[in-house]
């Protein structure tokens, strides 16, 4: 994964917990990848179309990601 890939947001636990379900299915662009010793932890994505709760960009858990 690197920035500028397309994603789609999946449900996973970890966002159903940030109360986050509502971005599911919803398609963007990776702007920032969040790296922890284990791998990539999670991304900044930007979504494409309207925004989520008044934001456009949102980090979303690597668990949550699809390319």
């Amino acid at each position: 994964m690197k920035q500028g890939d397309k994603v789609t947001i999946i449900p996973s636990s970890e966002i159903c917990e940030m109360r986050m379900c509502g971005l599911c299915s919803r398609e963007g662009t990776v702007t920032g990848i969040v790296y922890c010793k284990e791998g990539i932890k999670g991304c900044w994505v930007r979504l494409d179309g309207e925004p989520f709760k008044g934001e456009q960009e949102w980090y979303i858990p690597f668990s949550s990601i699809v390319e």
